[in-house]
């Protein structure tokens, strides 16, 4: 099946989201002029990729020329990747592979109007590609995947074997704490302060250390002109969950009512409604950044407490992204304080809940899938499979995480890998994601994984690691317990007006309300949660009664 006209309906696309105009056209045309075959991918933060370092480009270079390809980069932003996403899927306009999470209301669509390459037709030939997909059970997959394959899961970390993980953290501002107890602060609950990296630290002595961050002139310069907990605008209300899980919720997630016969939403529970009203008092009490919703994107965010404006945000913890929130954080501190970094900047540990267990949202060990496009040419199906492929093998693990022997590593004396690199300016050894090295490598590899591997002499900081260790372990990591459970196609579109309908609501709810006094905005807040639970159930009865039955036919009980 084709889809229409590209450049028409690109030139069309380009008026209403400028965002994809600066993307530029792409082919789906098997072969250019130079007789290799063009495949095009699309991305998170590929900018990286279509502007290239001369290290990242010599390593796409040699993969282009070992399967005689030429790649087409599209970015997404992160701001609005999937935006960009479902504009191209709307126009037509497929990548040949494309990456997508599983809360994409539109995949069950994609499944059903046979958009999706259906691996599973194919896998039989690629030994690396079968074990990526039998880690977590091909029944399993198909399950939530509506029978086939549709989908690659891209590995978050290629050496831990726990079901369930998380790579963010709570980064706080260590220094502002320590200033804080230096000088006695006392919030105004009566509670004493507590570590945030003491066992006994819980949902209440959060809120009192946003208090003191907000109002205890934790940077000791006299001035009132700082705050506690930075969030970002992105993704709904997604980025809540560090908060929502101290409430043991968490967005888009299922629990069992009170008789244990039916799952129902986490969106409309008792619990949620307390978080949420949590997280409106610390806007009414300017805990928050005021521009939560509407200005302060992931970078405002981060910058916000690395220059001293916000306590703490949640982050990746993970390589690089992780490391590069740790080295701005280092170069900014560097003029400023004679503390290492360690002693202005830590992740707090997973606060205990209000039902006295710690409890941290987790997902999979995996984030997102990469598909292929259906509607393109089985000989290209098979050089996208064979690159997969190569980049699970040794060979190709190692290029795509090391670069390339002789240029950027070499074998040492017992067979091990020799950083060719050099070292950075504090001495410590580069690897190959470094951002003036070959940073647009690790997204390259994502076709396959988003793991880096960290070892001992390659940590530029302890930190990373203590960062990475914060919200590790598996006992008090919960996922969605509904995770594999895909709602029949018919409900794809009643999933995003849900989600619209949740985030307007949240976000309304945390936000500058009507009344004057604390029971006057609570009346407020009130009206709007009813008005939400009984607008999110009318619009979405039919669909819970659906995944009850979806998770009925899984097995899936409490």
């Amino acid at each position: 099946m084709k889809h229409g006209n590209k450049l028409t309906k690109l030139a069309l696309l380009s008026v209403f989201l400028p965002g994809l105009a600066a993307c530029g056209g792409f082919s789906n045309d098997d072969y250019g002029e130079d007789g290799r075959m063009n495949i095009s991918m699309c991305g998170i933060q590929f900018d990286s990729l279509q502007t290239q370092s001369a290290d990242t480009k010599l390593i796409v270079d040699y993969v282009q020329d070992k399967f005689n390809v030429n790649f087409d980069f599209i970015n997404m932003p992160a701001g609005n990747w999937k935006t960009v996403l479902n504009t191209y899927m709307a126009s037509g306009e497929i990548p040949d592979i494309f990456f997508h999470t599983r809360y994409e209301p539109a995949f069950t669509t994609w499944v059903e109007d046979q958009i999706l390459f259906d691996f599973s037709e194919m896998l039989g030939d690629y030994p690396n590609l079968t074990k990526a997909f039998d880690r977590y059970g091909v029944n399993t997959l198909k399950n939530y995947f509506n029978g086939g394959l549709y989908g690659y899961p891209v590995v978050m970390d290629d050496q831990s074997e726990d079901a369930i993980i998380n790579e963010h953290a709570m980064f706080y501002r260590r220094d502002w704490y320590q200033n804080l107890v230096n000088k006695g602060f006392t919030p105004t609950s009566g509670r004493a302060l507590v570590d945030p990296e003491d066992p006994s630290f819980n949902y209440l002595n959060f809120y009192d250390l946003v208090e003191g961050f907000t109002l205890g002139d934790p940077d000791g310069n006299g001035n009132n002109d700082t705050y506690g907990y930075a969030l970002p605008k992105e993704d709904g209300v997604y980025w809540w969950y560090p908060v929502l899980s101290m409430f043991g919720v968490v967005d888009r997630g299922w629990h069992y009512d009170e008789t244990g016969q039916k799952w129902l939403p986490d969106e409309i529970s008792d619990e949620m409604k307390e978080a949420v009203y949590y997280l409106a008092d610390m806007y009414d009490n300017g805990y928050i950044n005021a521009s939560y919703a509407t200005t302060c994107a992931f970078e405002v965010m981060k910058n916000e407490v690395v220059t001293g404006k916000a306590g703490m945000c949640c982050y990746n913890a993970s390589y690089p992204m992780g490391q590069g929130f740790l080295t701005l954080m280092d170069s900014n501190q560097a003029s400023k304080h004679d503390e290492t970094l360690s002693e202005c900047v830590r992740a707090m540990d997973v606060p205990t809940g209000t039902d006295g267990k710690k409890h941290m949202f987790g997902y999979g060990n995996f984030y997102g899938y990469q598909s292929i496009n259906n509607d393109i040419s089985d000989a290209k199906k098979r050089k996208i499979l064979d690159i997969m492929e190569w980049m699970l093998s040794e060979e190709g693990n190692t290029i795509m995480n090391y670069g390339l022997e002789g240029i950027h590593w070499k074998k040492g004396a017992s067979g091990e890998i020799v950083s060719l690199l050099g070292n950075n300016d504090d001495g410590y050894p580069k690897i190959l994601y470094d951002y003036d090295v070959a940073y647009g490598i690790y997204y390259l590899k994502g076709l396959v994984s988003w793991c880096t591997p960290i070892s001992p002499d390659i940590r530029y900081y302890d930190e990373q690691m203590q960062c990475l260790n914060a919200w590790s372990g598996e006992d008090e990591l919960f996922m969605d317990p509904l995770f594999y459970v895909a709602p029949p196609s018919e409900y794809s579109t009643t999933q995003g007006r849900l989600e619209n309908i949740k985030s307007k609501a949240f976000k309304k709810i945390v936000n500058a309300v009507s009344g004057e006094t604390a029971e006057e905005k609570r009346a407020t807040r009130d009206d709007i949660w009813s008005s939400y639970v009984a607008n999110f159930q009318d619009k979405g009865s039919a669909y819970f009664d659906a995944m009850n039955e979806a998770a009925k036919n899984a097995g899936i009980r409490q």
